[in-house]
C-alpha cells in the first residue's frame, strides 16, 4: 500500500469440527491520502466456505461484491465469484 495509504482488512472463521472453514472478509484502502484530490477509495466484501472433499483434496468457493472510488478512474462496483479445487501432496 506504501507510506500515503490507510488500509484495514478484518476476517472471521469459524473452523467446523468437519474440518470445513467457514470465513467472512471486509477489506478497506484508500491511496493518496495526503492528496485529497488524487485520492482513491477500495472496499471488498467476501464470504467464503472451504470444505474438505478428501484428506488431501479440498474444495472452496468465494462470493464477494467490490466498490471503487477514485479521482483518475470512474466509480464502479462488481459482484465477483470463484470455485477453488485445491490438492495437497
Amino acid at each position: 500500500m506504501g507510506p500515503d495509504a490507510n488500509d484495514l482488512f478484518l476476517r472471521l472463521r469459524y473452523h467446523h469440527g468437519s474440518g470445513a472453514v467457514i470465513a467472512a472478509e471486509a477489506d478497506f484502502e484508500r491511496t493518496d491520502v495526503n492528496d485529497p484530490p488524487n485520492s482513491a477509495k477500495r472496499s471488498w466484501f467476501a464470504f467464503d466456505v472451504d470444505y474438505p472433499v478428501t484428506g488431501d483434496l479440498r474444495l472452496g468457493a468465494v462470493v464477494g461484491y467490490e466498490q471503487t472510488d477514485g479521482a483518475v478512474e470512474p466509480a464502479s462496483s462488481s459482484p465477483a465469484a470463484r470455485v477453488r479445487l485445491e490438492y495437497s501432496f
